[in-house]
């Protein structure tokens, strides 16, 4: 199905020339170095609600990994997911 150009884009629209393919990236958690493999829309998305909130990327991440049940990378994904759509709903 083809986008309409009249129609507005939608904010999670990945066109943007962005790159979507999975990128490692090292940070400090806990202490250590840890690989993330994240989109950039989702690392994008990640230092943005950190710098609202306030607070460093890593310390972001680290609150996130005390409650996470599966995979890191994934954890961020829906940690993401959950903070954008609760954006929209409120």
């Amino acid at each position: 199905m083809k986008s309409s150009p009249n129609l507005p884009k939608s904010k999670y629209d990945t066109t943007d020339g962005k790159d979507s393919k999975v990128k490692k990236r090292s940070v400090t958690i806990h202490g250590h170095r840890t690989s993330i493999s994240l989109e950039d829309p989702f690392w994008d998305s990640l230092n943005e609600i950190a710098a609202i909130r306030g607070q460093s990327l890593a310390s972001l991440i680290t609150e996130i990994d005390k409650t996470r049940d599966g995979g890191l990378s994934s954890a961020l994904r829906l940690f993401v997911f959950a903070e954008l759509t609760q954006n929209d709903n409120g």
